[in-house]
């Protein structure tokens, strides 16, 4: 394989997936990766996996990214119900309440383990 792939794929073989007809499963699989496709999503969610309740303004902080970008991209997942919101105050908290969406963000993020680590150095 070429170096342009993924670490994870590099110098692997692996069975090519295999997709039967419809599923329940497969719509909600590709649901997700359609609302997770933006970089901002996927580190939003990155943050939120981690069991944390975190309000709007400290994702945005902790983002580097303005609130209505920010509060845009969260209604995406919300709409997707990969993250919720509660009210508290005039604060809005948001949290991944399933936990199929934290394992798989986590799943994903193993899989590119080796690439993130490189682009953290």
């Amino acid at each position: 394989m070429e170096a342009s792939h993924p670490a994870f794929l590099r110098g692997r073989e692996y069975a090519p997936m295999r997709i039967d007809g419809r599923s329940e499963t497969m719509d909600q699989l590709a649901s997700w990766c359609r609302h997770l496709g933006h970089p901002l999503r996927m580190r939003l969610l990155s943050r939120l996996q981690r069991g944390e309740k975190v309000c709007v303004c400290s994702l945005a902080a902790d983002l580097g990214v303005d609130q209505p970008t920010l509060s845009r991209h969260l209604r995406i997942l919300r709409d997707a119900g990969i993250v919720d919101c509660r009210r508290e105050g005039a604060r809005v908290i948001y949290f991944v309440p399933r936990r199929d969406a934290s394992r798989f963000l986590a799943r994903l993020e193993a899989l590119f383990a080796e690439d993130l680590e490189k682009e953290e150095r």
